[in-house]
């Protein structure tokens, strides 16, 4: 599955090449608070070539959707990391949205979020799955999440919040 770049305000967010592989290493390592709190340790030194690889069981690289955000040409700020139709048709996952620190509570993440909702609804998603914020950032990412519309999933499993994007689709 592919998206295309799209601009975000001052941003523009393209999907990440290996290339850019050691400038998402350097903005992991901006914030080794992040992962000693989901990881218990500092990122390791192939962290982002983690990001280009890790997928949940039972999914294919070709699902795989890895997004930068970047701040003029080169200057990586963000990475959106995304799995297409899975588990299944029409389902996404998304293991992580992550963005420097110094862009933080500064509106990037929503208006990226409402962004995604647009440009997945065109990719003919219908929900999106993350795990809960609480493991990912605390009270602000448990806050953020509800912000942009995820809830507890209906099921509960993996202690999961789903975005519903079956309403977005009838809007447009």
């Amino acid at each position: 599955m592919r998206i295309e770049a799209f601009e975000l305000g001052v941003h523009h967010v393209r999907p990440l090449a290996a290339e850019d592989g050691p400038a998402l290493q350097v903005l992991f390592e901006r914030d080794p608070g992040h992962f000693e709190a989901i990881q218990g340790a500092p990122p390791g030194p192939a962290e982002a070539q983690s990001a280009f690889s890790n997928l949940p069981p039972g999914a294919g690289y070709e699902q795989k959707v890895l997004l930068g955000v970047f701040a003029g040409a080169d200057e990586l700020l963000g990475v959106v990391d995304l799995v297409a139709d899975h588990p299944e048709p029409g389902r996404w996952a998304c293991g992580a949205l992550f963005l420097d620190p110094a862009i933080r509570r500064r509106g990037v993440a929503s208006a990226l979020a409402d962004q995604l909702r647009t440009v997945l609804v065109a990719a003919r998603a219908i929900e999106v799955r993350a795990r809960a914020g609480h493991h990912a950032g605390g009270l602000a990412a448990t806050a953020f999440q509800a912000s942009v519309g995820f809830v507890p999933a209906p099921d509960r499993r993996d202690d999961a919040v789903v975005l519903d994007l079956g309403s977005s689709r009838s809007a447009t």
